[in-house]
């Protein structure tokens, strides 16, 4: 549905993609997701630019959330973290994001394989499921918390790491300390660093 437009994306980053900046992201996250080359700084720049030549005013706000999920799709880290940005910079400020809809489609990111990495994991989780936590609250938290059961290491990981953006506010403590309890009690490595992560 979205191929012309996540086409014109990639290959305006492509554009600016280096072998440089692609060995730093690689050797940064450890081999564990490809990379094209291009710096954080410089995705933000070229989505914004898309964004307003491409989607702004032609693309309906529903389209637009499927549009930027859809970017999860791609092989490359810059554009899940392109869908990353497209939610934080241009959806969550629009005011169309809802928590009680938009949080079980983002639980489908991590079951089916789409987020993958601590990277990206620990970039939807700051950027994205944070700010939904501050702004929607205890309701949008506990659907958060909820997959701190989760077979799928990353979206368990998930149901802690956005609490950091919340750390100030000593009525979440309760739900994060039975997620802590649970992850750090799982095997995997990054379930207990995300412990780490967590408010004190």
């Amino acid at each position: 549905m979205f191929r012309e437009l996540k086409f014109k994306l990639h290959e305006s980053m492509q554009g600016h993609a280096s072998a440089e900046t692609k060995a730093w992201w690689e050797n940064y996250v450890k081999g564990s997701a490809p990379f094209l080359g291009v710096k954080m700084s410089v995705i933000l720049t070229v989505l914004h630019q898309w964004h307003r030549e491409y989607v702004e005013g032609i693309l309906k706000f529903p389209v637009q959330i499927e549009l930027a999920l859809s970017l999860f799709d791609e092989p490359y880290s810059e554009e899940k973290l392109a869908g990353t940005l497209f939610l934080q910079e241009i959806l969550l400020p629009a005011g169309v994001l809802d928590c009680k809809r938009d949080v079980t489609r983002f639980a489908g990111l991590f079951e089916d394989g789409k987020i993958y990495d601590w990277n990206i994991c620990d970039w939807f989780c700051v950027k994205v499921l944070g700010p939904l936590i501050r702004k929607h609250g205890m309701e949008c938290a506990d659907c958060i918390s909820g997959w701190l059961n989760a077979d799928n290491l990353w979206q368990a990981r998930a149901s802690l790491v956005p609490f950091v953006k919340v750390a100030d506010n000593n009525a979440y403590y309760p739900c994060i300390e039975r997620t802590c309890r649970i992850l750090i009690s799982r095997e995997e490595r990054f379930a207990k660093t995300a412990v780490g992560l967590g408010p004190a």
